[in-house]
């Protein structure tokens, strides 16, 4: 951006170098057409573009300036882009003189009737003309004669340097008026300047969404037009003219649009990040829980070793344990509440308590057993192990669960050193740093989670859940190339994973790539059919794919199974307003602020924009 953008004739060239020259020892960066090039389309471009980046344009009037043509260009597309204008009458002129010369040019200069045009000059003159005279001028009367001959040495009298003098003396005193008159209502000014450059920007790429303001430019922008609306009406009540340069509509068409990008997008995110959070409660559920399954079939562990009869039978109770697992890890997924999920660590843990005794007396007497190896058969030995293994995993397990009920009851902390110790009691068990980065994820220390994941998938690598675990927490960093990869190496490993197609469809979602976000979400579907952030996930892809009635349809479904799903009832609003359904889309959204989220005054005014601009892009620039 330019403070100042100067318009004058070559005739007065020498002023007008004068006068950029003291702007910029004020300075004030000025863009001035220093060279007397011909003219051209790319020079007529470069003059454009330099209006619209300058803050004020001052005009140097002058009976040529006046009679240029393409000075009129100049003023007319600085009136177009409401800049503010600052006349400066520097020589008298005439309007019969002006308008006889503007005719004499265009008779002789055929590039000036190219840029011209098809539109009648004289109109363009006139109406000028009549801005003109309707503007306050600042006189700025200055003789460069005797400046030129003083500049190039020539010799003066004591009268001529005495008037050279009082000449430059007025000079500086009128710059200092026009310094004044440059600096007034500057924030206005460099305001309007910035959001014509943006709108302008938008406007000419067909309303790129990207190219829309973002945060805090947004509740700025329309803070600056609201001080103008409220200006300009006081000055219409005291009989005052308003504060110029006054907003475009293209600049209030701009910050409406980007009002309501910015309350999708806002929308948007807050119905991401319940999404994240459903999918972190989620992971946390599934592996504490399919670890209270396994501290249950642990405890039967040690009772059954004395019916052992072969090492075949001890291998059949460690695979029993192991589809116990797996079991119990496809029930978390049907866990409804957070006191059920209690209610179940609390018993098990009682459970481990009572066969604690039982476990370890056994266990010494295998041990034992074991001194002797010379005449004790194989199988003993092989007892022994799995029962050693499987004490370090009940002890494992019960830490989890003591972990949990401590989250449970809203003391992370607690939880966190419980887990802290398990793990430098176990530091090769991928379960204690499984377990302790999704805690350390839910309390928002993502470098510690994701390094205890990291963990975990690499002391085993055949967990499929470490490698979900891991990729929520991608997902969550914004990573979503390598949450994919993470997720498809669960699938590899289980094919089917209904929480591996979910959490890979979001981060399709977030990527843009809708048809692969659409396929994962229907996948999960056919293995947790009616699972709600599935079917309103998918409602997001189908409507960035302009397919509204599939993703009514899916919003439809996602209500019915749960009657107070908010965001379903946002979205599907907003569907319903697009399509021209007015009554219908008015009603889910106050469904939805009934149910706690939302809908601002920006939406509800421009739903139809806001509904285009969330289908534009998956993700806005910031």
């Amino acid at each position: 951006m330019h403070d100042v953008f100067i318009s004058y004739s070559r005739v007065d060239s020498i002023f007008a170098l004068k006068l950029a020259d003291a702007l910029a020892l004020a300075k004030r960066d000025v863009w001035i057409d220093r060279e007397d090039i011909r003219m051209t389309a790319e020079w007529w471009a470069e003059i454009r573009s330099g209006i619209e980046g300058a803050e004020n344009v001052l005009v140097l009037l002058s009976p040529e300036l006046i009679g240029s043509p393409v000075c009129h260009m100049e003023i007319e597309h600085a009136r177009n882009l409401g800049k503010r204008i600052i006349y400066l009458n520097h020589r008298p002129f005439t309007r019969d003189d002006a308008a006889q010369s503007v005719l004499n040019r265009l008779a002789k200069d055929v590039y000036v009737n190219t840029l011209i045009g098809d539109r009648n000059p004289m109109i363009l003159f006139e109406t000028n003309w009549k801005a003109l005279s309707a503007s306050q001028q600042v006189m700025f009367p200055y003789d460069t004669t005797r400046s030129e001959r003083f500049r190039k040495g020539e010799a003066e009298t004591d009268d001529e340097r005495a008037a050279r003098e009082a000449e430059d003396t007025a000079f500086d005193v009128t710059f200092e008026r026009l310094r004044a008159a440059l600096d007034l209502d500057l924030a206005h000014v460099r305001q309007h300047t910035r959001l014509l450059q943006r709108a302008t920007e938008w406007h000419d790429s067909k309303q790129e969404a990207a190219l829309l303001l973002y945060g805090e430019e947004v509740a700025d922008a329309e803070g600056w037009l609201t001080g103008w609306d409220v200006d300009a009406k006081r000055r219409a009540e005291s009989g005052e003219s308003p504060k110029q340069p006054e907003p475009l509509p293209l600049q209030r068409d701009y910050i409406a649009a980007s009002r309501a990008a910015e309350d999708v997008r806002l929308l948007r995110d807050a119905q991401r990040e319940r999404s994240i959070r459903n999918f972190r409660r989620a992971a946390l559920v599934l592996g504490i829980v399919g670890a209270l399954a396994l501290v249950a079939v642990l405890i039967a562990i040690p009772i059954t070793l004395n019916s052992l009869s072969s090492n075949a039978t001890a291998q059949a109770q460690v695979a029993t344990a192991d589809v116990a697992l797996v079991t119990a890890t496809q029930v978390a997924q049907q866990v409804a509440t957070a006191d059920n999920v209690l209610v179940t660590a609390t018993a098990v843990v009682e459970r481990v308590s009572t066969g604690e005794a039982r476990e370890n007396a056994l266990g010494t007497d295998i041990a034992r057993a074991g001194v002797t190896l010379t005449a004790v058969p194989p199988m003993l030995t092989y007892a022994a192990q799995a029962l050693d293994d499987s004490l370090i995993q009940q002890d494992i397990a019960l830490q989890m669960a003591n972990a949990f009920i401590s989250l449970l009851q809203n003391n992370p902390r607690d939880a966190l050193l419980l887990l802290d110790n398990l793990v430098q009691a176990y530091p090769d068990q991928q379960l204690a740093y499984q377990s302790r980065g999704l805690v350390l994820d839910l309390l928002n220390e993502n470098d510690a989670a994701l390094s205890d994941l990291n963990t975990a998938v690499s002391l085993n690598p055949q967990n499929e859940q470490n490698y979900v675990n891991r990729g929520i927490l991608l997902n969550e960093l914004g990573r979503y190339d390598d949450a994919l990869a993470d997720f498809n190496a669960a699938l590899t490993l289980v094919p089917g994973l209904s929480v591996a197609y979910l959490n890979r469809g979001f981060a399709h979602l977030s990527l843009g790539e809708f048809e692969e976000a659409i396929a994962d979400y229907s996948l999960v579907q056919e293995g947790m059919a009616g699972y709600v952030e599935a079917l309103y996930q998918r409602a997001i892809a189908y409507v960035a794919l302009d397919r509204y009635a599939e993703a009514l349809a899916d919003l439809d479904h996602a209500i019915e199974i749960e009657p107070d799903y908010a965001d379903a009832f946002a979205l599907r609003g907003a569907v319903r307003m697009f399509l021209g359904q007015v009554e219908e889309g008015y009603a889910d959204w106050e469904s939805a602020e009934a149910l706690g989220i939302t809908i601002s005054q920006g939406i509800l005014d421009t739903a139809q924009f806001a509904f285009q601009t969330l289908t534009a892009v998956p993700t806005p620039r910031p």
